[in-house]
């Protein structure tokens, strides 16, 4: 029997097309191993525990729901409570399956007369196997969904108590409160108690609200870093079918996917390349794969070359509203505006106006637009680094040019606020300030600035620097608040140049303004001249660099695997290449260079690294040299960082 399953096993390998079957199933060969049913079991746990720390497995949402109902008889008021059921049961439960495979199912459900009774009806019901990454993916999406629903439909309930709340002060000073059946002169007295009492629970369902804001935020940074957990574990399982020479190459586009998601773009376009470049039989996955590697390449600054991906993702899929719309945003960084217009008509996307009633909102975007004006302008005067990430200015806010207050983007607002949040209470926002100078006073002065003061510091910074400056690697939190924020700036800008014919004309305008002026930069920097010199010290957002670097016609590399994640990176001062600085200790850093091939020193012909310590070049074997010999130059696919 063990013969036979052998053969079996061999005639598999050998014959069968194990390529990209599909994305959707796994490596035949991994799946049959210990490693990867001990990797996916660690994938089951961190499920387990995530849910656990959720509170997930059995919920009803509002887990209180209590109204209050107040009638109205001769002349007097009368209050009095109901419990409620719940308007939704939350379950996560274990499934276990044939062959020891396991899932997790997932509802929503309409509850009885009771919150004990059977359900009476499914509002949503899945499955999840957690030995499916893709399933992996949408099981974080609904555990999102469960989060979202938890807040909104829980602030919603404190919203209208409290309105009940001051609904039931008015109906109180106007009538009387008619409490144990007490005469009428007793009932007067306790007319101010009783107010008194109502609006303390005013305020204490306002700070409610408040709280579960925080809870909401605080549960998705522990979804966010479960879901790190668990892309670790994926990259490590497809990475072991990459070394094992599989022939399953899904495990390139899976593992493209997963660096993506990390902000881990160059590395993500890395694992596309090598997926075409490895496989043949990829014509029904082309829409997929071409659709990453255009995005990733927009993300880097190939504009050009993602023109081009995009154009295979729409030929095997015109349908695709993601595809047309990414690449109206690479037409646009090309110059190419009606390409971008006419891309964008095809996505049927359009952005939601403020709510009138919303004044938080309205004096936010009042403060943004002039705050991205004024960044534009000072911007042009004193010209920073990370503008050259933008050729044509598509992360400046160009929409600024031709907007007021009431037509502003209700997506712009939300995005720009919550990716302020974000910097403001995450880990990195000592690296961020000192990337941005600005950031400094907005984030020390939040909790106490206005809403159209938070605006203007923020439209600032984007309109001076570009989105692009906020971006961050290595935390899919991160990487999402600046996504979204990319995406509602670029889509409002997009369709203010499609709806108006005149406005349209003042954002271009705008945009090859500062598309000369960002011209005249890398056509100095492609002649070798040390432009950057009256910036040292500026650090930029790595993938900034390759983005600028890019658009240079300068090639880039990966990020050297055992170099620390806290270094900072900036361009070189000549040669095209990137610098790797430590946060601390400046004389010591890693520069990698793309070479020159035509140039009279040997070692500088090839790409090469140089890495310092104290001021000190080191070889490739952790030896201290003179910094103008051959060995301080080491050949970069010979190069291991030393501590």
């Amino acid at each position: 029997m063990k013969k036979l399953s052998f053969f079996l096993f061999l005639f598999t390998y050998l014959f069968s097309d194990n390529s990209l079957y599909s994305f959707e199933e796994r490596c035949p060969l991994c799946n049959n191993s210990t490693y990867f049913h001990v990797k996916t079991w660690e994938v089951r746990d961190k499920f387990k525990e995530l849910l656990d720390k959720l509170n997930l497995r059995d919920r009803w949402v509002p887990e209180s729901k209590v109204i209050e109902h107040i009638d109205i008889e001769d002349g007097f008021a009368d209050f009095w409570k109901e419990d409620l059921n719940p308007d939704v049961m939350i379950f996560w439960m274990g499934i276990y399956g044939h062959n020891k495979k396991c899932a997790f199912e997932h509802f929503w459900a309409t509850p009885g007369k009771s919150v004990h009774d059977a359900v009476s009806g499914y509002l949503k019901k899945e499955k999840f196997y957690f030995t499916n990454f893709n399933d992996c993916m949408r099981a974080f999406s609904a555990i999102k969904d469960d989060l979202t629903l938890i807040c909104d439909m829980e602030v919603k309930h404190l919203k209208k108590r409290i309105e009940d709340y001051q609904n039931h002060i008015k109906l109180i000073k106007k009538f009387h409160y008619r409490y144990l059946q007490k005469d009428e002169d007793y009932c007067k007295k306790y007319d101010s108690k009783l107010v008194k009492r109502t609006r303390y629970s005013i305020d204490y369902d306002k700070k409610q609200i408040e709280y579960r804001k925080e809870d909401y935020n605080e549960n998705l940074n522990k979804l966010f870093i479960h879901q790190g957990e668990i892309d670790e574990l994926y990259n490590q399982i497809y990475q072991k079918c990459i070394d094992k020479k599989h022939k399953w190459n899904g495990a390139y586009y899976q593992k493209g996917l997963i660096n993506f998601n990390n902000g881990n773009i160059f590395d993500a376009l890395q694992d596309i390349e090598k997926l075409i470049e490895s496989s043949k039989r990829i014509k029904n996955f082309l829409a997929q794969i071409y659709l990453l590697k255009g995005q990733s390449e927009i993300e880097l600054g190939l504009y050009h070359d993602a023109v081009a991906s995009l154009y295979i993702a729409l030929k095997e899929d015109p349908e695709n509203k993601n595809a047309y719309f990414e690449r109206a945003q690479a037409y646009f960084e090309l110059g190419e505006f009606d390409n971008a217009i006419s891309d964008f008509l095809q996505t049927g996307l359009k952005s939601e106006t403020i709510d009138s009633e919303d004044f938080s909102s309205l004096f936010f975007a009042k403060g943004l637009i002039s705050g991205v004006l004024r960044g534009g302008k000072d911007g042009a005067v004193e010209f920073v680094p990370s503008a050259l990430g933008s050729l044509q200015g598509l992360s400046h806010g160009l929409w600024a040019f031709a907007t007021d207050p009431k037509n502003c983007s209700k997506e712009i607002v939300a995005a720009s606020r919550a990716c302020m949040e974000f910097i403001k209470d995450s880990s990195s926002v000592e690296i961020v300030k000192g990337l941005v100078p600005e950031l400094g006073e907005l984030i020390e002065n939040w909790a106490m600035i206005s809403d159209e003061e938070k605006g203007n510091l923020t439209g600032y910074v984007i309109g001076k620097y570009g989105i692009d400056i906020l971006m961050a690697s290595g935390s899919i939190k991160a990487v999402q608040a600046y996504r979204n924020l990319k995406k509602a700036n670029n889509l409002f800008t997009l369709e203010r140049v499609s709806k108006n014919i005149k406005k349209g004309g003042i954002i271009k305008e705008a945009s090859n303004a500062l598309n000369k002026r960002n011209l005249e930069a890398i056509k100095k920097m492609k002649a070798g001249e040390s432009f950057l010199k009256p910036y040292k010290g500026q650090y930029l957002p790595e993938n900034t660099v390759r983005k600028i670097l890019h658009q240079a016609e300068f090639k880039t590399f990966s990020r050297p695997k055992s170099l620390p994640d806290n270094f900072r990176v900036k361009l070189s001062n000549t040669g095209g290449g990137m610098k790797y600085v430590h946060p601390k200790h400046t004389d010591n850093y890693v520069r990698i260079m793309p070479g020159k091939p035509h140039s009279p020193n040997p070692c500088q012909q090839k790409p090469y690294v140089v890495q310092m310590k104290h001021g000190k070049a080191y070889d490739k074997y952790g030896n201290k040299v003179s910094s103008k010999t051959p060995e301080a130059h080491i050949p970069l696919d010979e190069f291991i960082f030393r501590e």
